[in-house]
């Protein structure tokens, strides 16, 4: 009989018998490409990777980037769960989260999101705190988006979290909505020609139900007239 005692840390886990050329897929798989030829150069597998501290990020592997040392962070965290995650087919990858990102009529903020190597395991612990960090590269601090995008990209968040994200959204609730859905909600109301301004400002159908008249006015540039229709 096997001890377990006598078995190295984290021999149970999915990654601990993980080649190099698993290590670099799962790399990939979290945005974090940049740093494959580091990780090869180290010969890196999954035990290794496993028993990774954090200190060793900038001194091994020429990981200086705040937000890349924060995305390998929350990864390895998650690998070295008690409930692994299948990576075989993951939906949260950093490519896929891109996907989610563009069907939900966020578009605006992907680039950051990439640059940041954002995946599942980084994005469901954001909070709304975290947005400036990520999104802002302005010289003033401030953000380049309108409360209105952040908003839109703070409830997607919370929403996905409950229902997931497949390839087909259901499409069945207004929550749910993306750019197609709102453009035709807007046809139907006759103002079909405001879509663009939905699209700048991030609207989605999570958003939406979450629109005052003052909003509208204020900051999408809407007239009064126009932002009665879409309240009432």
């Amino acid at each position: 009989m096997i001890c377990c005692n006598c078995l190295p840390k984290y021999y149970w886990n999915q990654a601990f018998h993980w080649p190099n050329a698993y290590v670099l897929e799962w790399l990939m798989l979290l945005g974090l490409e940049t740093y494959c030829g580091k990780f090869r150069e180290n010969g890196v597998d999954g035990e290794t990777l496993l028993k990774l501290k954090n200190a060793q990020f900038t001194k091994d592997f020429d990981i200086t980037d705040e937000l890349h040392k924060n995305s390998l962070r929350l990864g390895l965290k998650a690998l070295r769960a008690r409930a692994p995650t299948d990576y075989s087919n993951w939906e949260w990858s950093c490519e896929r989260t891109q996907v989610w990102l563009r069907r939900r009529g966020l578009e605006l903020v992907c680039a950051k999101f990439e640059r940041a190597a954002i995946h599942g395991h980084s994005l469901f612990v954001l909070k709304f705190k975290d947005f400036d960090h990520i999104l802002t590269v302005e010289e003033d601090g401030k953000s380049p988006h309108s409360v209105l995008v952040l908003r839109s990209l703070w409830l997607s968040i919370r929403r996905a979290e409950r229902i997931g994200t497949s390839e087909v959204f259901p499409e069945k609730s207004i929550l749910d909505w993306g750019p197609k859905q709102i453009r035709q909600w807007l046809y139907d109301l006759n103002l079909v020609h405001l879509v663009g301004k939905f699209r700048r400002h991030g609207i989605n159908g999570s958003s939406l139900l979450t629109l005052k008249q003052k909003e509208l006015e204020q900051v999408m540039g809407l007239t009064k007239v126009q932002a009665s229709v879409i309240v009432r």
